[in-house]
């Protein structure tokens, strides 16, 4: 019976203190983990470029809120958790457990580089696509160019909002430049190449367009004339 506590004595003298790094590997981890996610929960939760990309994907009249924070905070938090696993059991020399959830991780954490260069890229897309779309809103509204088109000074007419429309399409079109960017950070090259082309044509087309409005507005000026 000596003999046998003896022994467990000693496996426990040679385990034991990597048994107790592997704790604290473990109880600090999962504080980090829950530091971090809950980072990423506000960081996200004071920028607005998530309720976009959910607005657009779900539609603005869905009714069921997309909360985008929750779960990107959630993938932090398990992500993290994953890696402070493998770290636990390799303290404690379990590698039968830490080799398969390192190889598990692996790919995850290489692409992990390309995931934040496209997240950055969606955030300067958004700083951009906002601040031209304040500044031509705001340029278009000093004019008064939606009461001059619809008169309104004259016959009381609702004015139409053609410069928000025109700030909103300069809005996605800004987002619609970055996402090949975007794609090629991702390594989407299944979905940039039919992008990438038809984003060529649009830009082709795009002096046709701007030709057909400047025809449009300047008939409609000669219209109010002979009108009036």
């Amino acid at each position: 019976m000596n003999e046998m506590i003896d022994q467990l004595a000693k496996q426990f003298v040679a385990f034991g203190p990597n048994l107790l790094a592997g704790l604290a590997v473990l109880v600090l981890g999962w504080f980090v983990a829950l530091i971090a996610s809950y980072g990423v929960r506000r960081l996200l939760s004071k920028t607005s470029v998530d309720n976009k990309i959910a607005e657009w994907v779900s539609g603005p009249d869905t009714k069921v809120a997309v909360q985008i924070e929750r779960w990107v905070g959630r993938a932090v938090f398990y992500l993290i958790m994953i890696i402070v696993l493998i770290a636990f059991f390799s303290t404690i020399k379990l590698t039968i457990v830490s080799e398969p959830l390192n190889a598990l991780v692996e790919p995850i954490l290489a692409y992990l580089p390309r995931l934040i260069g496209a997240t950055v890229l969606l955030v300067v897309a958004w700083l951009l696509a906002t601040v031209l779309k304040k500044v031509i809103k705001g340029a278009l509204k000093a004019t008064k160019l939606d009461e001059r088109l619809s008169g309104a000074t004259s016959d009381g007419a609702k004015p139409l909002p053609l410069s928000e429309t025109f700030a909103d399409v300069v809005y996605w079109l800004v987002f619609l430049i970055f996402l090949p960017l975007i794609l090629q950070a991702l390594d989407l090259k299944a979905l940039l190449e039919p992008l990438t082309t038809l984003l060529n044509k649009v830009v082709a087309f795009l002096p046709n367009i701007i030709s057909a409005a400047a025809i449009g507005v300047v008939g409609w000026f000669i219209a109010r004339i002979v009108q009036r």
